[in-house]
């Protein structure tokens, strides 16, 4: 199984030397796809320096655009370029934990009918490293990546996604069958994904192995972006057309989850009490799990 990486970029170009390192170090039969959605910030030294590290790798490929398609898009037209069956995202500023990260992804695939992998990840902020960062996903998501794929997507229905874009890997016949990324969204590629296998029965599988550095800073950890808070609003719309599946009383528990983080807290608390109180308390968990 060959794999492709792709990193899409758009005005991220800081962090981007230390993530393609990591790739061309990898000992796994690769194609490198590295996609700029129409960035407006350039830096020429770094785009030197990549052009250094790539001019005579027949497996890597420069793409930039020069108007900005949003995530969703830049995915979906990365995937029409590969027919590689083996997918990873990696964004720019991550970094693989070592040289063996790739071929212990599509280790994880060969095991069985696997069409979705995640993984673990250590979170940093400015330099990687294997003695500090916090462990992603956490021990309570953990166990709950264990349930059945109908509690996995009524949990993120009721208290929002655990399982990240950025250490998650895909089968690409299987994104096919289930007809791409939904470009209805524009940043948002893996929730609505992830919604719609879940609701097909889809098994998340997960390697209990760290795999990636994570950076923070990126559009899902950098505060609420307009766009962004507009694909979770559209998510609500899906939900009531049956896109997931019937989702029953799930829309209402969306629908708090929604207010409880874009809207009015108070607001919430009045229509939804009793989900106002569990989001709370899930908060007030994961903060202490994280300490």
């Amino acid at each position: 199984m060959k794999a492709c990486i792709v990193t899409l970029i758009y005005n991220n170009y800081n962090s981007l030397i230390k993530t393609v390192n990591s790739v061309l170090e990898q000992d796994f039969d690769y194609q490198y796809i590295i996609y700029d959605d129409g960035s407006s910030v350039l830096d020429d030294s770094v785009i030197s320096e990549l052009f250094d590290l790539i001019v005579n790798r027949k497996n890597v490929t420069y793409i930039r655009k020069e108007e900005n398609q949003g995530t969703v898009k830049a995915f979906n037209f990365c995937l029409l370029k590969t027919s590689c069956e083996l997918i990873i995202p990696l964004s720019s500023g991550d970094v693989f934990y070592d040289h063996t990260s790739v071929k212990e992804i599509a280790f994880a695939f060969n095991k069985g009918n696997v069409n979705l992998v995640t993984y673990d990840c250590l979170v940093y902020d400015e330099e990687p490293s294997k003695e500090i960062g916090s462990l992603l996903p956490k021990k309570k998501d953990r166990a709950l990546l264990q349930l059945s794929s109908e509690c996995i997507l009524a949990h993120i229905l009721q208290y929002g996604n655990f399982i990240s874009g950025a250490r998650t890997s895909y089968r690409r016949s299987f994104i096919e069958n289930l007809g791409y990324f939904d470009e209805d969204f524009r940043l948002l590629e893996d929730l609505p994904f992830y919604l719609k296998s879940l609701s097909k029965g889809t098994k998340i599988y997960h390697l209990s192995k760290v795999i990636i550095y994570y950076k923070t800073g990126g559009v899902s950890t950098s505060g609420i972006n307009p766009m962004l808070q507009k694909d979770y609003y559209k998510i609500l719309s899906k939900l009531e057309s049956g896109t997931y599946g019937s989702s029953g009383n799930l829309e209402s528990s969306y629908r708090a989850w929604l207010m409880f983080h874009f809207g009015s807290k108070f607001q919430c608390f009045i229509v939804y009490p009793q989900k106002t109180i569990k989001l709370i308390y899930k908060k007030i968990i994961g903060k202490i799990c994280l300490s």
